[in-house]
């Protein structure tokens, strides 16, 4: 309540008072070192709705570029919202929208000239996510290919221990698959880590939340997971280094993110 009155203020205020508004919002919602999931749904936007167009006219050029080299208009959406939910998300938290994503050599999306803080985005099917936090984070969302036991690529990339968890199960191979995926991007390495150094262990717990730990030997941080049953027909998983994630997905209309 604090923070929504804090905003509805700004309307009277300069743009110095906005900005030092923004900074205290961003206190009192981070200052907890909880990371927060956004996401959102793309299904159902076409080329020819205005909010297409909109969305294109509102991304960086750099942004605009990719989108339109992407063939499928599934994809083209999911390009668009990554970058339009990545701003809602940092102006939601209070921050300043720096103008668009730079990727580092590793291929991880990051925020210039806003240091301390860390993003990760994913998308499948329709859906995108994003995840915020003052640590670095991870997150991996995929669409479930219902009769899809993944054994194969299992033998490949999960360790043994791994595969003896998920077995002839197309969720828990999902599970492990979008865990592994969570901490390739906390770590900043991605495909440059192999998938078999490192390995995911979850224990389900009965009418309660797993607990999801990583073997590795990357660096000394203690490492957070949290799987995300919000969204039916995917499978979605955080990882942050040592902040707690929030359990409550922060959803958002496709039209909310065009301003």
């Amino acid at each position: 309540m604090l923070c929504r009155l804090i905003i509805r203020s700004a309307q009277f205020l300069s743009y110095t008072d906005i900005e030092e508004i923004r900074l205290i919002r961003y206190n009192l919602l981070m200052g907890s070192l909880e990371t927060y999931l956004y996401a959102v749904d793309t299904a159902g936007i076409t080329e020819d709705d205005e909010l297409y167009k909109k969305a294109l006219a509102q991304v960086s050029e750099s942004r605009r570029k990719k989108t339109l080299k992407i063939r499928d208009i599934s994809g083209r959406r999911c390009s668009l919202a990554a970058e339009l939910l990545t701003r809602h998300a940092i102006t939601d938290l209070g921050v300043p929208w720096p103008g668009g994503l730079e990727t580092e050599d590793g291929g991880r999306p990051y925020l210039k000239g806003t240091a301390g803080i860390h993003i990760s985005i994913s998308h499948s099917g329709s859906m995108v996510i994003c995840s915020v936090s003052e640590r670095e984070t991870g997150c991996d969302i995929e669409q479930i290919k219902e009769g899809r036991s993944g054994r194969k690529i299992a033998e490949r990339f999960f360790t043994e221990a791994e595969q003896e968890f998920a077995g002839d199960d197309t969720l828990k191979f999902y599970r492990i698959w979008t865990l592994k995926e969570s901490f390739l991007k906390v770590t900043g390495l991605g495909l440059a880590l192999p998938l078999c150094d490192f390995s995911i262990e979850v224990s389900d717990r009965e009418g309660g939340e797993a607990d999801i730990s990583v073997i590795q030997h990357v660096d000394a941080n203690s490492y957070i997971f949290r799987e995300f049953q919000d969204f039916p027909g995917y499978c979605c998983s955080v990882c942050t280094a040592g902040s707690d994630i929030c359990k409550d997905v922060r959803r958002v209309e496709f039209r909310s993110l065009i301003w």
